[in-house]
């Protein structure tokens, strides 16, 4: 059992590679397709359901190879960057504020639950 779950592990160098694609993700993919992603998630209580409209980072990332996987290390890459760039930042504020909207109204829940989900 003890094997098994080394194997499964990435390593270090996987660790930091990975990091450093979910880094490389956020400065260029979550920048460019800031605007799509804005306009997005403005429109998702309108009843827009796409999923990866064409444009959005997301779409982008796929497109470029650096399609989202779910790793922890890729994500926080992700994250940090997105934090220092005005796409990020934008992003953040529009789920930042579907939250926040979500807790203020009823009414509003489902457009912060459609907003996680792009």
């Amino acid at each position: 059992m003890g094997a098994e779950q080394n194997a499964m592990r990435p390593s270090s160098m996987q660790r930091a590679t990975n990091f450093a694609r979910g880094s490389l993700m956020g400065v260029t993919t979550d920048m460019l397709g800031a605007p799509v992603d804005l306009a997005t998630t403005v429109m998702r209580p309108f009843g827009y359901d796409v999923e990866r409209p064409i444009g959005s980072s997301d779409w982008i990332a796929e497109k470029l190879g650096f399609a989202p996987s779910g790793d922890a290390a890729k994500m926080g890459g992700r994250m940090l960057t997105g934090l220092l760039t005005p796409g990020g930042l934008a992003k953040g504020a529009s789920l930042a504020a579907s939250l926040l909207a979500a807790k203020l109204s009823p009414a509003a829940r489902t457009a912060a639950e459609l907003a996680r989900a792009s």
